[in-house]
């Protein structure tokens, strides 16, 4: 990994954010040390400037917005929507934590058949078919965990706790299919949740494990390993209790039948070796203590200035926000990670790049589609971790004089696009950005300007700055 030193500013209001307006970094500030603050002031966007440069857009804010960019024309990007207020999203999505074998994506509304990846969000009314001797594990919004089986077919037609709805309750449609879900007793909603199946309908009582069975038509099983259900039919309900299992034949005359629950079976045995693989490292929350279990497989811990970071096992000159892509989802522009840690450190808190370490992230509590700030061009688009930003002048954005329109640069000499990631229009809605994202300084090195050829000194700062919110780019 790169260890390159990041070079301080001289001065603490000497060089200032530069490229990009920072809206909403109360919000950020505290996601960064873990909660959110309980109330905090609104900051005015700051300004940036360079006089050498002709060309103006306007980058957005964080997509931390609780009401963040509208879907970009991927066809041309240059023209965004106006960004959000600058708070934090509420609610989070559920993902596809892991998908072993085969499986297809029906999407909501489009009807669009693709297949899925991990750390896909999944939506109210998406399809979801497993293919036989596949699997699936889907961590819902609720906190809850779904478990698929081979040959199963579900419909998510509701979901609790998304940023996008209000939904009382998670609501599962199984069509075809065995699948396990846990409850867990911090589950989200107004009410646990409910699952239809073609001659029934079952209400999940209390947190616990259930295995719901069903085929096309006419037979389903409910077991409760722990917990408690109601089974409706056209008969009435039956209370499945912990360790029991509800057995249901026919249609219209329908009524569920109790025997002791039965062995085990693979999909089961599956879940009970996933949750054995957890292991409770003490830094992340308690909510995303299972999301975030695989973290300490797959990078090491270490203690910065008395805080705690996560580097990622990676190759040299790796950076975040490269090996993925960007989907649209309600709350914004959404990274799906191709890393299969990828989620946690990708929607809650916060990359810095940290003197003789590189790229390390704090843990944080509040989800986002994606920690960045954007950069909107004519021919490209770009986005950096807000950490870096964050990370570097910390509380010192609180600073009268940053809220009242000091600009220069930030972490770094003349190469102030050092560590953000570029790509140019016709690539942005591709899958596999690892292959097109440039970094700013590799952009720098070939752009021809003079800053890029290495002035002597740096660009003298405007008598008048640009307006607040907006940037001054070139292509």
């Amino acid at each position: 990994m790169s260890t390159t030193e990041r070079i301080p500013p001289k001065h603490p209001l000497g060089r200032a954010v530069a490229m990009l307006a920072l809206l909403g970094m109360s919000a950020m500030l505290a996601t960064t040390a873990g909660r959110p603050a309980s109330a905090q002031g609104d900051l005015n966007a700051l300004n940036a400037g360079d006089p050498g440069d002709s060309t103006y857009a306007s980058p957005s804010s964080p997509s931390s917005a609780a009401y963040p960019l509208p879907p970009p024309d991927l066809a041309n990007p240059a023209n965004p929507a106006n960004p959000g207020d600058g708070t934090e999203t509420q609610g989070s999505y559920g993902y596809f934590r892991i998908i072993d074998g085969s499986a297809t994506l029906v999407a909501a509304g489009s009807g669009e058949r693709t297949t899925p990846q991990v750390n896909q969000p999944v939506m109210a009314g998406d399809r979801i078919k497993v293919a036989d001797k596949g699997r699936v594990e889907i961590v819902l919004a609720d906190r809850n965990l779904l478990r698929l089986d081979g040959g199963s077919e579900v419909v998510l037609a509701e979901l609790a706790g998304t940023p996008d709805a209000d939904a009382p309750q998670t609501r599962i449609r199984l069509e075809e299919g065995n699948f396990q879900l846990v409850v867990q007793s911090d589950a989200l909603g107004d009410q646990l949740p409910r699952i239809d199946t073609p001659n029934a309908t079952v209400y999940v009582q209390y947190p616990g494990t259930y295995r719901v069975t069903t085929d096309q038509g006419d037979w389903t099983s409910v077991l409760v390993r722990r917990g408690s259900a109601e089974v409706v039919t056209p008969r009435g309900s039956t209370r499945v209790r912990a360790d029991q299992e509800a057995h249901v034949e026919g249609t219209a005359d329908a009524r569920a039948e109790i025997a002791q629950a039965g062995a085990f079976d693979a999909i089961e045995r599956w879940g009970r070796d996933l949750e054995a693989q957890v292991a409770d490292n003490g830094y992340l929350d308690e909510s995303l203590r299972y999301e975030g279990s695989t973290l300490s497989q797959y990078g090491s811990w270490i203690d910065v200035d008395g805080r705690r970071y996560w580097r990622p096992s990676v190759e040299t000159g790796w950076s975040p926000f490269t090996d993925g892509s960007w989907t649209y989802t309600p709350s914004g522009l959404t990274w799906v990670a191709d890393e299969p840690w990828g989620w946690v450190p990708y929607h809650y808190g916060s990359w810095d790049y940290l003197d003789s370490y590189g790229w390390a992230w704090e843990p944080g509590y509040v989800y986002s589609p994606a920690w960045v700030y954007w950069y909107w061009g004519p021919s490209e688009i770009g986005w950096c971790p807000v950490g870096y930003y964050t990370g570097w002048y910390g509380r010192r954005f609180h600073d009268p004089a940053f809220r009242h329109g000091v600009y220069g640069w930030a972490g770094g000499n003349r190469e102030f696009f050092e560590h953000w990631n570029f790509v140019d229009h016709g690539h942005f809605g591709h899958r596999d950005l690892d292959h097109s994202v440039r970094h700013g300084g590799d952009i720098g090195a070939t752009c021809g300007c003079a800053r890029c050829r290495g002035a002597s000194s740096p660009p003298t700062p405007a008598a008048s700055p640009p307006a607040a919110g907006t940037t001054r780019i070139r292509s």
